[in-house]
C-alpha cells in the first residue's frame, strides 16, 4: 500500500520530465536539420543562378562578335572584347534575390565572389572545318563561327550556425557554357 503511493508521487514529478527532454531534442535535432534544408536549399538555388548566369554571359557574347553592327550597336555595347570584361560586368549585373553579388580582383575565395572567365575555342578540331580562331590565326577571335565559352564561379557562404563564415566554410559553384558566336 505504501509502496504504491510514493511511486505515484515519483511518477507525477517525472512527468515534467519528458515535456524538457521534449524540449532538447527539439532544440538540438529539430531546428539544425530545419534550418539545414533552407540553407542547403539555398546552395541549390544559388547553383541554378550560376547556371544561368553562364549561359546568358555566352548568349550576350556570341551576339556581340566582330561583326556586330557597329551603325546600330547592340543594348549593352558593340562589340564584346577579347579579354571577357565586358562579359565580365554583364555576369555581375545579373542579379539574384538573396544572392551576394561581389566582384573578385584577379579571382579568390571570398565568401560570395564571383569570378567570370572568358575564352574562345577553336572550331578546327577533330577534322572539322570552320574558322581558324586560335590567337595565332589570321582572324579575330570573336569572329563568327567560332566558339565563345563562359564559366561562372560563386562562392556560397553558409549561414548555419556551426558551418557558419566564421570558420570560413564556403562551397565553390561552378557553371560552364559555350555557344558558337553568330554574329
Amino acid at each position: 500500500m505504501f509502496g504504491s503511493i510514493r511511486s505515484r508521487k515519483v511518477q507525477s514529478k517525472e512527468r515534467g520530465a519528458s515535456t524538457l527532454e521534449f524540449a532538447f531534442v527539439i532544440t538540438l535535432i529539430l531546428f539544425p536539420l530545419m534550418f539545414g534544408i533552407i540553407d542547403f536549399s539555398r546552395a541549390l538555388y544559388a547553383y541554378h543562378w550560376v547556371s544561368n548566369a553562364a549561359r546568358e554571359g555566352t548568349r550576350w557574347a556570341s551576339v556581340r562578335g566582330a561583326n556586330c553592327p557597329t551603325a546600330n550597336p547592340l543594348p549593352g555595347g558593340c562589340p564584346a572584347d577579347l579579354a571577357g570584361a565586358n562579359v565580365k560586368t554583364y555576369v555581375q549585373s545579373i542579379k539574384a534575390p538573396g544572392m551576394y553579388s561581389t566582384a573578385c580582383n584577379g579571382g579568390g575565395n571570398n565568401a560570395g565572389c564571383i569570378t567570370t572567365t572568358t575564352t574562345y575555342v577553336n572550331t578546327n578540331v577533330g577534322g572539322l572545318t570552320g574558322p581558324d580562331c586560335t590567337s595565332g590565326g589570321n582572324l579575330p577571335l570573336n569572329t563568327p563561327g567560332c566558339i565563345v565559352k563562359v564559366q561562372v564561379t560563386y562562392t556560397f557562404p553558409f549561414s548555419l550556425p556551426f558551418l557558419g563564415n566564421q570558420t570560413g566554410h564556403t562551397l565553390s559553384l561552378q557553371s560552364t557554357s559555350q555557344m558558337v558566336i553568330s554574329q
